[in-house]
């Protein structure tokens, strides 16, 4: 009794509508999956479990850590991953310990010369304690975390727009799905009298889980493929288990769904159905809700993007200055008073003696002096702290409302932070010259006060000295923060770029001859060093063994660009995504209309009826809604290229839809009085 229900059936016919809308469905969710991932794990290409920060407050030499890592690894047999940018600005896979898995490509300390030791490193285990002992005490602050690789495909469903949005795409598909079984209604009604719909429904469930499975595996694959990374990767398993995870519920929904049909096929009227007297209207109502509700979430979402996306650019842009400073270094100098102290006391001669040394190997225009002003009042004070500072600068004459927005440079670094047009105002035989904002015109005073306090204190050198120059307010000065920017995220606190900031050069030729010089030397060692200088300061006995460590803050900031592009991609990945859901809901929902209209239409065109006029009666009404709900989400769609193209993406998709159903309802009539019509 099975053979001939199968025939009758049509399951081929079912099947290959089905099949197609399964196929894709799985596969958009599995691009919502995709994006989530790109976002979450895939700046770890590794096969870990932990993550741990390593920084610090103080100056380490990154050679120490870095050796403390490896002998840590290898007595406690653990494995470190990190990744670096070399010397040809590439990112790289290093390892700490044995790597089994050949996932890194560099094992050997020299490959990480002139890199920090900053940032983030991953282990499939936690750090051993004695480990984490020896690098606290050599200064190494140490953050480990577990990676929930395992919930991230839980975000796209239970994580608000995104989730709105994946649950209101579930409404059309299910209700695209139902639509596809109920398409050949009047045949599992026939099937109902010859026996094996039951049989038949559980095949059909089977190849939905077959095709769902084999499209995900092959979506992971080419996520694999194309990114590179290891197959036991923390974003290859991030990935495995989203597209398990959207399996898991949309059969869940299949299977219900099914279970519905098979209720409603034991209990519908058969010569109703024969008759075609029944109507769908209440589900294409339903539908059409889940169209404009989706449509409507989808609009919130694609401005979120949008904005992330503004806010990810903002970020990357902020860091391309570095791009002229790539062959500047940090210098970490180890002066006397560190080594040793007399009695307790600092030993300030022995410092400004080896910093004095040091400077004397760069000219002006190769290195980089660039930091705030220290007269005014940290925020992490206690707020009797935060009054009694306030008073003693009054007391000096400084507003700290004003000199917290004072940046003190030399000529090598305005030219650098973008007021190349202001180098030529700097005046060479003043001691400071000062760019001022006419928005703070009025507090002239005050910052000459503090550069007065800060650098030229009893020093012979009046405040009248110094040049003063009013510029146009909104100005934006690159601020060199490359410590801000080695950390393992970006740091909205650490700015790249800040409007506004009133500038003080120090013309250092007064400042290293004055009585302030000791801090003076202090706080430029604290700067950046091109390579020239540093050549004959490695071969200066005097001071080379004061050297400790020098790195290329660049190559931390090349990597940071780095994950800021790969957001910013994962962002238009998941732009291009939601567009592909909206034209794929109203795809199946006019789709559906048509194959259930073909047999009207087909009569009505035998009969002389102009097609055009059968096409609009029967859709028309449809279009208009589905019209009205895109010019709505046109005018409330932030971004105007994204409005437009969403917008002429949907219409144009309608309008070859509706062709194609013209086309071949006006050239195979005689088919559709035959009820082949199947697109």
């Amino acid at each position: 009794m099975d053979a001939a229900p199968h025939t009758y059936i049509g399951i081929d016919k079912i099947m290959k509508i089905k099949k197609w809308l399964v196929a894709s469905g799985v596969l958009i969710f599995g691009l919502i999956g995709v994006t989530q991932v790109m976002e979450s794990a895939q700046d770890i290409p590794f096969p870990v479990r932990y993550a741990t920060r390593l920084s610090t407050d103080t100056s380490l030499n990154s050679s120490a850590v870095y050796k403390v890592l490896k002998d840590g690894s290898d007595k406690f047999d653990v494995t470190l991953y990190r990744t670096f940018i070399d010397e040809n600005g590439e990112e790289r896979k290093f390892s700490f310990g044995t790597d089994a898995g050949h996932v890194a490509e560099f094992h050997e300390l020299t490959a990480l010369k002139g890199t920090s030791y900053k940032g983030m490193y991953y282990s499939a285990s936690k750090l051993p304690g004695e480990l984490i002992d020896k690098l606290q005490q050599i200064g190494v602050q140490v953050t480990s975390t577990e990676l929930p690789w395992y919930i991230i495909g839980s975000q796209i469903w239970a994580n608000g727009i995104l989730a709105v949005v994946t649950w209101s795409m579930v409404l059309t598909f299910l209700i695209s799905y139902f639509a596809s079984l109920n398409l050949y209604r009047k045949h599992w009604l026939v099937g109902r009298m010859l026996g094996g719909v039951k049989k038949t429904l559980a095949k059909s469930v089977a190849s939905d889980l077959f095709i769902m499975t084999v499209v995900s595996i092959v979506l992971w694959g080419v996520y694999v493929l194309l990114n590179q990374v290891a197959l036991s990767s923390l974003s290859s398993y991030a990935l495995l288990a989203t597209l398990g995870l959207n399996i898991v519920i949309l059969m869940s929904f299949v299977v219900l769904i099914n279970v519905v049909f098979f209720i409603i096929i034991q209990h519908n009227n058969l010569a109703k159905a024969l008759k075609r007297t029944d109507s769908n209207m209440k589900q294409n109502l339903v539908w059409m809700v889940g169209i404009l509700a989706s449509l409507a979430a989808l609009t919130l979402l694609m401005n979120q993007t949008v904005l992330n996306q503004k806010n990810l650019q903002q970020q990357l842009d902020s860091l391309k200055p570095w791009q002229k400073l790539s062959a500047y270094k940090a210098v970490n100098v180890t002066l006397p008073s560190i080594e040793d102290s007399n009695n307790g006391e600092i030993d300030a001669r022995a410092d400004t003696k080896v910093a004095r040394r040091f400077m004397d190997h760069f000219k002006d225009d190769e290195y980089i002096f660039s930091q705030d002003s220290t007269a005014k009042v940290p925020n992490m004070v206690s707020q009797e702290q935060a009054q009694f500072m306030t008073s003693q600068l009054k007391r000096d004459g400084i507003d700290s409302d004003v000199s917290k927005r004072i940046r003190y440079m030399n000529l090598n670094a305005l030219k650098l932070s973008g007021h190349q047009h202001l180098a030529g105002k700097v005046a060479n035989k003043k001691p400071a010259t000062v760019f001022l904002p006419e928005k703070f015109k009025d507090h002239k005073k005050s910052v000459l006060n503090a550069i007065y306090l800060e650098y030229y204190q009893n020093s012979g050198i009046k405040k009248s000295d110094f040049e003063v120059h009013i510029v146009k307010n909104n100005e934006k000065t690159f601020l060199f923060d490359y410590r801000g920017a080695e950390l393992y995220v970006y740091d909205h606190s650490r700015l790249q770029t800040d409007t506004n900031r009133i500038l003080v050069v120090i013309n250092m030729a007064y400042a290293f001859n004055s009585l302030g010089k000791d801090a003076t030397y202090s706080n430029v060692l604290n700067g950046l060093f091109k390579q020239p200088g540093l050549k004959k300061v490695a071969v200066d006995s005097s001071i080379n063994g004061q050297v400790e460590d020098i790195t290329s803050p660049y190559l931390s900031i090349q990597m940071q660009a780095n994950r800021l592009q790969k957001r910013i991609v994962a962002a238009y990945v998941s732009m291009a995504t939601l567009v592909i859901m909206q034209l794929f809901a109203i795809f199946q929902f006019l789709m559906n209309i048509a194959r259930k209209k073909a047999y009207t239409m087909g009569v009505k065109r035998l009969l002389g009826y102009n097609i055009d006029y059968v096409i609009l009666q029967e859709f028309g009404g449809y279009i208009l809604t589905i019209f009205v709900g895109l010019v709505v989400a046109w005018v409330m769609t932030s971004s105007i290229v994204l409005k437009n193209v969403v917008l002429g993406l949907n219409v144009m998709a309608i309008v070859i839809i509706i062709g194609y159903v013209r086309f071949y309802v006006k050239k195979a009539s005689v088919n559709v009085l035959k009820g082949d019509f199947e697109l």
